[in-house]
């Protein structure tokens, strides 16, 4: 077969208008953030206002980056296994944790009668019954994460648990 070099439709390839992909994230952005402004801290749930706050000076900003840099500089430098595995436990718990606010969130403002209701767990204090509930549920999709992260289906997983 002989092509000539004029002929282009060979390295050409039909591009969609619209990305899906790309509307896709768009949406899951756009949702996350209208989410997190229409449900955030004073969403009725539990949340007092005697909280201590942690308030960011020059100092602390600047040993965040100093420790941040230095755990860039362990994960690619010498890039062993054990760093990969602190990297993904820290995500799953951290994941987790954040999957957790955002669904006892949402249930507790549709359902208003879940945010009365508590238990008294030694060593942890007052919880809501509805945390109890959902916890599981968040652990066990983080730990589904971890196990087939390499799969092609990984990324809405991880998506769901940034979010």
């Amino acid at each position: 077969m002989v092509c000539s070099v004029t002929d282009a439709s060979i390295n050409e390839t039909s591009r969609p208008v619209v990305d899906p992909s790309a509307c896709f994230l768009w949406i899951m952005a756009a949702g996350t953030i209208a989410c997190a402004s229409l449900l955030g801290p004073n969403s009725g749930t539990n949340y007092r206002q005697d909280k201590p706050i942690i308030e960011i000076t020059a100092k602390r900003a600047v040993l965040l980056l100093v420790v941040a840099s230095l755990f860039l500089i362990l994960r690619f430098y010498f890039m062993s296994s054990w760093i990969t595995w602190l990297l993904i436990v820290t995500f799953c718990i951290s994941g987790s944790e954040g999957m957790h606010f955002c669904l006892v969130t949402i249930i507790s403002r549709i359902f208003k009668d879940c945010r009365n209701n508590t238990v008294q767990l030694p060593l942890y204090g007052e919880v809501l019954t509805l945390s109890l509930g959902v916890v599981p549920f968040c652990t066990v999709f983080a730990i589904l994460w971890a196990a087939y992260r390499h799969s092609s289906f990984a990324w809405i997983g991880q998506d769901i648990l940034v979010s």
